[in-house]
């Protein structure tokens, strides 16, 4: 395991909506082994990396799908609405 790229990916901002930043490093990332790496206009990054295998078999396909968001804020504004709608207790 890459721990340097772990603490970078976990320590690079990613707010909804706002998500350059960690997009660029998993592009970066992902150039090294796929061929074609590009972002469509609602910013995912996308990557392709072309299947080789014995001859005669067909390649089996993988899709790998994960979040580069920040979901800090909403957890912190779904607490503090449960703490309001009583239906929360922080102070035990």
């Amino acid at each position: 395991m890459n721990e340097e790229l772990l603490k970078r990916v976990c320590n690079t901002p990613g707010i909804s909506g706002f998500e350059d930043k960690i997009q660029d490093i998993v592009a970066s990332e992902l150039r090294m082994s796929c061929r074609d790496v590009r972002r469509d206009r609602l910013g995912n990054v996308i990557a392709l990396k072309k299947a080789t295998n014995a001859v005669g078999e067909r390649p089996r396909r993988v899709v790998l799908a994960a979040h580069e968001d920040d979901i800090e804020a909403t957890i912190r504004l779904l607490t503090a609405f449960l703490e309001h709608a009583h239906l929360l207790d922080l102070n035990g």
